[in-house]
């Protein structure tokens, strides 16, 4: 929890690269976190790398997360689309 927590500050001070480390740890350490994927996907849609943010969007969402702030800014960005049916696959740690 203490990495999302830093993670968060991060993206919040400008340092996005630094908040996807933060996040990306967290993941090892916690598995399927809904909450984690999810900030990573703000962490990538702040270095404007739809693609990634649309990946963890998309496994946020499969595990449950309730708030839809991470669709609707990747909707504003022209980048978003539903997950392909039967989509399960865990997004890939890269940049």
């Amino acid at each position: 929890m203490v990495k999302v927590i830093y993670g968060n500050y991060l993206i919040k001070s400008g340092k996005a690269e630094k908040a996807i480390a933060q996040f990306q740890a967290a993941i090892g350490d916690a598995g399927e976190d809904a909450n984690v994927y999810y900030n990573l996907g703000l962490a990538y849609i702040e270095l404007k790398k739809y693609d990634l943010a649309l990946e963890n969007a998309h496994m946020a969402y499969r595990l449950g997360f309730p708030l839809p702030g991470l669709k609707n800014r990747l909707q504003r960005a022209g980048a978003w689309r539903e997950a392909p049916v039967g989509s399960a696959e865990i997004p890939q740690m890269r940049e």
